[in-house]
């Protein structure tokens, strides 16, 4: 991947130790980059044949080259914050995910890299009885969002730790980037993720911002409703980082 200049915002006293939780969903990395529940309104099945996956054959392997592609979830993945809401006033409900970003992260994973989901849902939270951190893992499995060890981890908000969202999400980045991981693209919503993202090092030509803020502060502005037209003017023509 072409080098980037990194820009870190400074941050007071900012928490070191990363404690958020951490899901890593029993799937294998095959199911987990290929397959999922077929639920696409893109026109593109999770379960389809579609382009074959780009040559690794050269590459090291990706435990020892490691990508990471960072995403918000509500109203980045989903179409808005209120589906959120609506799921936790009607327990049968199912938030509805924007088109194409199961997809497109499926893509990002057929090419090597890892999905972390940080979401600025409290660890704390329930839906319907269950843990957030369960019902969102499961969730992203329904959709077909790619899941397992090395290629899609679930993180949630420990507000015991952290004071806010914005500090939360860029201290597990900054785990994330001493474990190894070169700080790739980023996707979301609202001012405190990019911010966060800008904190952890993402270069703004790489954070990608959807819905009513959508550019914010400097980051590439995404207009369209879903991920159906960005996935395939950007992730589709992206070679392969590594051989899982």
């Amino acid at each position: 991947m072409p080098g980037r200049t990194r820009t870190r915002a400074p941050r007071a006293d900012r928490a070191r130790a990363v404690v958020a939780v951490a899901v890593l969903a029993a799937v294998s990395t095959v199911t987990a980059c290929s397959s999922g529940s077929g639920k696409e309104t893109d026109g593109t099945s999770s379960t389809s044949a579609a382009r074959p996956s780009p040559s690794t054959s050269a590459l090291p392997a990706c435990g020892s080259a490691r990508h990471l592609v960072a995403t918000d979830i509500d109203e980045t993945l989903t179409v808005s914050d209120g589906e959120l809401v609506k799921a936790l006033g009607d327990p049968g409900y199912e938030p509805k995910a924007r088109p194409g970003g199961a997809a497109m992260m499926r893509e990002y994973a057929r090419r090597g890299y890892t999905i972390a989901y940080v979401t600025g849902r409290p660890v704390s939270m329930s839906i319907d009885g269950v843990p957030a951190t369960e019902s969102t893992t499961r969730w992203l499995e329904d959709q077909g969002f790619p899941l397992g060890s090395g290629v899609g981890i679930v993180y949630l908000w420990p507000t015991d730790r952290y004071p806010d969202v914005r500090t939360y999400k860029a201290a597990v980045l900054d785990d994330l980037e001493r474990e190894g991981y070169e700080l790739d693209y980023a996707y979301g919503n609202a001012d405190t993720d990019a911010q966060a993202f800008a904190d952890a090092g993402f270069a703004k030509d790489r954070t990608f911002m959807i819905g009513k803020l959508a550019g914010y502060g400097g980051t590439v502005a995404v207009r369209d409703p879903g991920w159906v037209a960005h996935r395939r003017e950007l992730v589709d023509d992206l070679p392969a980082v590594c051989r899982r």
